[in-house]
Parts: C-alpha cells; structure tokens; sequence
C-alpha cells in the first residue's frame, strides 16, 4: 500500500529547510532474527521514498518495522496490539542524502505486507516538507468546515458536522491504520449545514480516518476510539 503526495516538491539547498519530519506509529509484523531492510527474511515494512519521475523510487531512508522502537514493545504490546498516542515516535530525513538541490521530486509512504501475519497497521501525523505543514486535507475552500465530534469517540458512535454552499450527496468513509475500507454512507445535504450520527459497531480501540467527499473535494480527519 503506497499513499503518494500530490504536489511535488524542490529540494531545498538550504541544510535547515530541506527535511522530512513527522511523528507515527508502525505497528507492522517484524523480520527474521537479524534481518535488515531489504533482506528476504525483513517480513513487513514501512518506508518514506522518494523519486524524480514517478517510476523509479528509493527509500529515503531504511525501512523499518515494529523492532524500530524499543518503546513499542514495552509494557507485553506486540506488532498486532492497539497503541496508545504515547507511542508516537519522532522522525527526521535529510532530502540532501539521497537528491541535490533544486531537484523536483515526488514523495510517497509505503507500507509493505506480506500474506502471512497481520500487524496493527501505520499512522503518520503532523507532516512537515521543508519547514511546511503537509495536511492530509487537500483541495479544500476556506468555507468547507467539517467537524467530528466526540473525538475521541468512548461510546459506538459519533457525529460529523459539515457546513458548506454546497448541495448535493455527501459521501462519508472510515479506514483503517491499513487502509482497508470499514463503511461508506452516502447523505444528501439541502442546506447548508449537514450533521449525522455514525454508528461504528465492533471496531476497535485505535485511530481511524474518516474520508468525506463533497462534489470533487475531500477531506480526511482523523478519528480516535477509546
């Protein structure tokens, strides 16, 4: 599973500008006994690459699984457990090891699975390209204001609020930390503000991403059940 960034980027002479920093928590199956990145036996992985024609991409820096952090391990947690936010791990990737300045690049996050075993999955968050905030909102007008709330969620269920000019179906989604597709609702909003309560039946404690489409916008916010 490859999720690519949009928008490309040019890489920054300046070495204080041109990084690659955010937070996650990859809870994916581990290796073999002294595996390394790219080995047969390195079973799952998760990886930031990047490239300069969208065909051929190189790992920005060397992927890694559930063994990366000693932390995620502590307290009897395995790669198939349910984190905690405390588990957010702290990540920084120098652009200028692997592309020169004024280099046009493509950057994209890949999780890799095999068949076999199931971790909990991954998640990213707060994003920053080179100084810049890279939101997972996208394409979105200063009037499209959507709201999730409880959040975290305690119970099994929850509302979405949305206020925009528009009027039409409203399409709402929930993934998984590995992308799988939980549920999908369509509404239809007359007015210009829409609110409904979603029920989430049998999920577990975890982050969730909620997906909503309004015409040929979207927006993706996530959701956190205790």
């Amino acid at each position: 599973m490859t999720y690519t960034l949009k928008h490309p980027i040019i890489v920054s002479g300046d070495e204080d500008l041109a990084f690659i920093k955010y937070i996650d928590i990859a809870y994916v199956e581990t290796g073999a006994a002294d595996a390394t990145y790219m080995d047969e036996g390195f079973y799952d992985y998760v990886a930031v690459e990047g490239s300069k024609d969208g065909l051929e991409w190189k790992a920005l820096a060397p992927g890694y699984d559930f063994s990366y952090n000693d932390v995620w391990n502590q307290g009897g947690d395995d790669y198939a457990s349910t984190p905690t936010v405390a588990a957010f791990t702290e990540h920084t990737i120098n652009l200028l090891d692997n592309f020169a300045a004024t280099d046009t690049i493509l950057i994209r996050f890949k999780l890799h699975s095999d068949p076999f075993e199931n971790g909990w999955g991954w998640i990213i968050d707060n994003l920053r390209i080179q100084g810049q905030i890279a939101a997972v909102e996208e394409n979105v007008s200063d009037d499209f204001e959507v709201t999730l709330f409880p959040n975290p969620v305690d119970g099994d269920h929850f509302n979405i609020r949305l206020r925009d000019a528009y009027v039409g179906t409203v399409q709402v989604s929930i993934y998984n930390a590995s992308g799988q597709q939980l549920l999908k609702s369509s509404y239809f909003k007359g007015a210009e503000v829409l609110e409904e309560e979603l029920y989430l039946p049998k999920l577990l404690s975890g982050f969730y991403l909620v997906k909503i489409e309004v015409g040929n916008r979207q927006v993706t916010k996530k959701l956190s059940l205790r």
